[in-house]
C-alpha cells in the first residue's frame, strides 16, 4: 500500500514517536477495561474497591488520552511533512519537464491530481490515525482476552479474522460499485450539459429534443439502479460491526459453555470485553473508506511522478551572458496524435542576431507559434540543430523574454524583487493600466482585466526582465489601434535601440514595413 509507503519513508525519529505514543495509549485503555472488569468482580463480592485500584485507573486513563493526543499530534505532523516533501518533489519535475509534455499530460490532470491528492490525504490523517490506535485497541484486547480464557480468545479471534475477510469482500464490491456510479455520474452529466449547450439546436428541432430527453431518462434510470445498489452495499457495511459484535456474544454465551468446560467462570468478563471492542472497532470500519480515498489519491500521486520521471529534461537550461548570434539549422519538430504524424514544423533554418527585429508571418495553422517554441528551446527539436553563440543548444537557454499566446500572468514579478516601483509605475501609467492595476508590496492588486489589458500587463513584466531576445505571439491582435501604434512604433524600436533581438509573430501587416525581415510560414515551412 502506498499509505505504508509513505509512512516508511516519513522520519524515523517521528515515526518512533507516533508507533510508541499508540501503543502505550492501547495498552493503557485494555488496562482500562482490566482494571473495570476486576473492580465489577469486587463489588459483586460486596467489597469495597482499594483506592489503589481507582489510582491506577487515573493513570491508565491519563496515559490513554495523552497517548492518543500525542500520537495524533505527532502523525499529523509527520504526514504533512511527508506530503510537503512529495509536492516540492513533484513541482520540481514539472518545473524541469519539457512544455510538449506538460501539454500532453494536461494541466487539468497535473493541478487536480497534485492539490487533490495531498489535500484529501491531510484531511483524512486524523481519521487514519484513530484508526491505527483504535486497530491497536483492538490487539489489546485481545490479548487481554487470551488473559482470561484461551478459549474465548480463539472463537473471538477467530470470529474477527472470518469477519474481517467478509468486510474486505464488501469493501471491494462498495469500491466497484462506486467506481461504476462514478461513471454514470460523468455520463448523466455531460448528458444534462446538452440541454443547456444545445439549446438552439433542441428547440429548432423536436425530434432532436425528443431523442436526447430519452437517452437522459435511460442514464438517470441507470444512475438510480447504481445508486441503489450502492445503498445497499452501504447498509451492509453499517450495521457490520453491530451483525458481528451480536454473533461472538451469541457464540460466548450460547455455544462456547456447552463446548468449554469452566469457562462460565470469566463468560461476564469476555462479554464486558466484547461490549468494549464495539467501539474501537466500529472506529476501524468506518476509517475503512478514509483509507481507500487516501490510498487512491496516494496511487495517482506515484503514477504522476512516475510519468514525470519520463518525461523530465535531462539537461538544464542553458546561461548565456550576451547574445552575439543564434543560428537555426534544418530544425524539425511534429506533433502525434493517436501515433500518427499530424503536423509537422519544419525543416527550416533561421539566423537571429542582436539589435534585428524579424516578423513571421503566415496564415492560421501555418506553425508560427510551434517555430517560436522550437526556437526558444521549449519543443525540442525531432532533427536539425540550434546554436547560441556558436555553442550547441539541446534545451532551454536563459535568452527569452515575451509573451506567448498561451501566457501566464503572475500576480507578482518573480525574480525581479528588487524591481523599482516607481518603474513600475511608470510603465503601468504607459500602458493604460494605472486606474485598473496597482503595484504594491511587489505585487499587482489586480488581475481580473480584459485581453489586452493582460497582455498589457504581462508585456510590462516581460520587458523589465532585460533579456536579450523577445518573442511575442500575436501581442496586438487584442489591443486598439492606440496601443498597437505604441508596440510597433515605439517599444519595438527602443528595444532595437537597445541591441535586442525580437521575433514577432502578427498578422498585421499594416506594419511590416517596421520589420528588419519578413519571413512567412506556410505549412511548417519557412518561405
Amino acid at each position: 500500500m502506498e499509505l505504508i509507503r509513505l509512512f516508511a519513508d516519513a522520519d524515523p525519529a517521528a515515526r518512533k514517536d507516533v508507533l510508541v505514543t499508540a501503543l502505550l495509549s492501547s495498552a493503557a485503555g485494555a488496562t482500562l477495561l482490566g482494571l473495570i472488569n476486576s473492580a465489577s468482580e469486587i463489588v459483586a463480592q460486596h467489597k469495597s474497591v482499594p483506592i489503589r485500584s481507582l489510582l491506577l485507573y487515573l493513570v491508565a486513563f491519563a496515559i490513554c488520552y495523552l497517548g492518543n493526543r500525542t500520537s495524533l499530534l505527532s502523525a499529523y505532523e509527520m504526514m504533512e511533512t511527508a506530503l510537503q516533501k512529495v509536492r516540492l518533489r513533484i513541482a520540481g519535475k514539472i518545473c524541469r519537464a519539457r512544455l510538449r509534455d506538460i501539454d500532453i499530460l494536461g494541466r487539468g490532470e497535473l493541478f487536480t491530481t497534485l492539490a487533490e491528492g495531498t489535500n484529501h490525504l491531510s484531511q483524512v490523517t486524523p481519521a487514519l490515525v484513530a484508526g491505527l490506535q483504535q486497530g491497536l485497541l483492538v490487539v489489546g484486547c485481545l490479548v487481554y482476552i487470551a488473559t482470561l480464557s484461551a478459549a474465548g480468545f480463539l472463537v473471538m479471534a477467530g470470529i474477527t479474522v472470518l469477519a474481517g475477510g467478509f468486510f474486505l469482500r464488501l469493501r471491494q464490491a462498495h469500491h466497484g460499485l462506486r467506481q461504476e456510479l462514478a461513471s454514470s455520474d460523468a455520463r448523466l452529466l455531460d448528458s444534462l450539459a446538452g440541454f443547456v449547450d444545445g439549446f438552439k439546436e433542441l428547440r429548432l428541432n423536436q425530434r432532436k429534443s425528443d431523442a436526447l430527453q430519452h437517452s437522459f431518462q435511460n442514464l438517470a434510470e441507470h444512475t438510480e439502479l447504481s445508486k441503489l445498489r450502492l445503498g445497499d452495499t452501504w447498509t451492509v457495511a453499517t450495521l457490520f460491526t453491530n451483525l458481528y459484535l451480536y454473533k461472538m456474544l451469541a457464540i460466548l454465551v450460547f455455544v462456547l459453555p456447552v463446548l468449554v468446560s469452566g469457562v462460565d467462570q470469566s463468560l461476564v468478563k469476555l462479554a464486558t470485553a466484547s461490549l468494549f471492542l464495539l467501539g474501537p472497532i466500529s472506529t476501524v470500519v468506518n476509517v475503512l473508506p478514509s483509507v481507500e480515498q487516501a490510498e487512491s489519491g496516494l496511487r495517482a500521486l506515484v503514477a504522476l511522478e512516475e510519468r514525470l520521471d519520463k518525461v523530465v529534461a535531462s539537461e538544464d537550461p542553458v546561461l548565456f551572458e550576451k547574445l552575439d548570434e543564434i543560428r537555426v539549422t534544418d530544425a524539425t519538430f511534429r506533433y502525434f496524435h493517436d501515433g500518427e504524424v499530424s503536423f509537422t514544423s519544419g525543416p527550416w533554418s533561421l539566423t537571429v542576431k542582436p539589435g534585428e527585429v524579424i516578423f513571421l508571418v503566415g496564415g492560421n495553422g501555418s506553425g508560427k507559434s510551434t517555430a517560436l517554441k522550437m526556437l526558444t528551446g521549449l519543443y525540442p527539436l525531432a532533427s536539425g540543430s540550434i546554436e547560441v553563440n556558436g555553442v550547441a543548444v539541446k534545451s532551454e537557454s536563459e535568452l527569452f523574454g515575451g509573451v506567448f499566446a498561451d501566457f501566464h500572468l503572475f500576480d507578482r514579478l518573480y525574480g525581479l524583487e528588487q524591481v523599482d516601483p516607481e518603474v513600475v509605475r511608470a510603465w503601468l501609467e504607459r500602458m493604460g493600466l494605472a486606474d485598473k492595476v496597482r503595484f504594491e508590496d511587489g505585487r499587482f492588486t489586480n488581475l481580473a482585466l480584459s485581453t489586452g489589458q493582460r497582455k498589457r500587463l504581462a508585456l510590462i513584466a516581460a520587458l523589465l526582465e532585460d533579456r536579450p531576445v523577445y518573442v511575442f505571439d500575436e501581442w496586438a491582435a487584442d489591443q486598439d489601434k492606440h496601443f498597437r501604434d505604441e508596440f510597433y512604433l515605439r517599444i519595438l524600436p527602443e528595444l532595437k535601440a537597445r541591441n535586442k533581438a525580437v521575433i514577432v509573430v502578427t498578422h498585421d501587416d499594416r506594419y511590416w514595413h517596421l520589420a528588419d525581415r519578413v519571413v512567412r510560414l506556410e505549412s511548417g515551412r519557412m518561405l
